[in-house]
């Protein structure tokens, strides 16, 4: 009787001290519900960037991924036979298919410049690829009798178009809606933006079995053009998607009450969320503006520790349609990121070039220096370096100098100059000034002044970005602001 107290007592104790460490340990974790995203609620640093090339930066490029066509993506019935069809496309929502799908175009097309099937594999190293399920969404765009622009999106996901609403094109005039956000190549063009928005349903897996949600989708249609110009949808690679699946909620830390946002890692791109492909923001300075840039210090990726002011954070789980997010407290205490914006000091930095001679940013003072982050698998990146050279040659000898910084290595680089010639000053094995400047996008051109302080800062390449540039360098030249 005495062994068999003792034995209990034991057993007793032993769950007490389990209770007690486990208590502990849910002391550190902190689950966030999260409800979807008003699009009404996001600031302006969520609506289109300053240039048309910048808006692709976030949104899904269907000309890029092979997303759209002059014929079906995949086996459709019932399509109106009273519309001229020009267009075919699909958005491929769930991430690991929507990347797998754009590495099989690559490869189809013997394209130099996207990720390799390898590369997604090893991206989503514990995606079950063998399970079978439907996220690809058709639409298609025609042009009636009338000469209006249609949309027809294949909403219950069945191939089927009999039962399906037919939309119009909506357009907003860029000049006056977002006319601050908006740069004019000249004082004859005018930009429009069109766009039509829908709600669909699509499959996704999820342990183990597929099951079925909806979420909000746009395609959209920048277009800049003469004001006597009235052709538009002629050109493919001008359509763009958008996937609302953005979640918000509150992370309550050591008492403090933080506003956050999650999203997947490019913002419009997908409907699922897959670690480490998302993107966390929190309002560190509780000033109500969702600050997209990391640069800014409130985006965060969800692999990377978060520091804030009272507390060092990871993330430990993302339900695949954001519904929640789960963070853990570490005990390794670090530093919260430091805002990098204009009017702020550059961060002093030391590095060695391709020629391996030291580089730091006191070398350039009394210099206007600008800044591109670059790195050479990325497209918009290589899209912009015909222009960015011609920046280089026509402010040569002008107290201007241009570096340009990239996680790559030597070897890498060295390989890619080959068929891509840079004529700014390239910085290799760069990733210590990334995370000095929060730099988790590509690419990102800064400007410091002669006295060290950030004139200008931005997102986003393409072909035509260095016009951008060259107005805000001609204008600080001239003005010095």
């Amino acid at each position: 009787m005495i062994k068999s107290g003792i034995c209990i007592l034991f057993i007793l104790i032993v769950l007490l001290c389990s209770c007690d460490k486990s208590e502990k340990n849910d002391n550190n974790i902190i689950k966030v519900d999260l409800v979807p995203i008003i699009y009404s609620d996001l600031s302006p640093d969520f609506e289109p960037d300053p240039s048309l090339q910048n808006i692709s930066s976030r949104y899904l490029e269907l000309y890029e991924r092979g997303l759209i066509s002059n014929e079906p993506l995949e086996p459709l019935k019932d399509l109106p036979k009273d519309i001229d069809i020009q267009y075919f496309g699909l958005f491929s929502l769930c991430a690991p298919n929507a990347d797998m799908i754009w590495a099989k175009y690559i490869l189809s097309q013997n394209l130099s410049n996207g990720p390799t099937i390898q590369n997604i594999k090893d991206m989503y190293s514990d995606y079950n690829w063998d399970l079978s399920y439907d996220s690809e969404i058709s639409f298609w765009v025609g042009k009636n009798k009338r000469g209006e622009f249609l949309v027809g999106f294949d909403t219950n996901n069945d191939e089927k178009f009999s039962n399906e609403e037919i939309q119009l094109f909506q357009c907003i005039d860029l000049d006056t809606t977002f006319k601050k956000l908006v740069i004019q190549q000249s004082e004859k063009e005018r930009i429009d933006f069109y766009f039509v928005d829908t709600t669909v349903e699509f499959e996704y897996p999820e342990n183990n079995r597929i099951r079925k949600s909806k979420v909000e989708i746009a395609l959209l249609y920048p277009s800049i053009k003469d004001k006597t110009e009235e052709k538009v949808f002629t050109n493919p690679d001008n359509f763009i998607g958008e996937i609302r699946q953005m979640r918000k909620g509150t992370l309550t830390v050591n008492d403090i009450d933080y506003n956050i946002i999650i999203s997947p890692y490019k913002i419009y791109r997908y409907a699922t969320f897959h670690k480490p492909w998302v993107s966390v923001f929190i309002d560190v300075n509780k000033d109500g503006i969702w600050e997209y840039q990391s640069f800014n210090g409130e985006r965060f990726k969800a692999n990377e520790t978060i520091h804030l002011e009272n507390a060092s954070l990871s993330v430990k789980e993302i339900d695949i349609l954001g519904r929640h997010i789960v963070f853990e407290k570490i005990q390794k205490k670090g530093k919260p990121v430091k805002r990098i914006a204009k009017g702020k000091r550059a961060p002093d930095f030391e590095a060695m070039d391709m020629n391996n001679q030291r580089v730091t940013l006191k070398d350039y003072r009394g210099k206007y220096l600008i800044l591109n982050f670059w790195y050479t698998g990325c497209p918009p990146c290589i899209a912009e370096m015909p222009g960015l050279n011609k920046l280089v040659k026509k402010y040569k000898n002008r107290n201007i100098e241009f570096l340009a910084l990239t996680f790559n290595d030597i070897t890498t680089v060295n390989k890619f100059l080959e068929n891509h010639p840079f004529s700014y000053r390239i910085i290799p094995n760069s990733s210590h000034i990334d995370s000095l400047y929060n730099i988790h996008g590509h690419p990102v051109h800064i400007i410091i002044n002669p006295e060290g302080i950030i004139d200008f800062i931005d997102t986003g390449g393409g072909p035509d970005r260095y016009k951008e540039l060259d107005i805000v360098i001609s204008r600080l030249i001239k003005t010095g602001k």
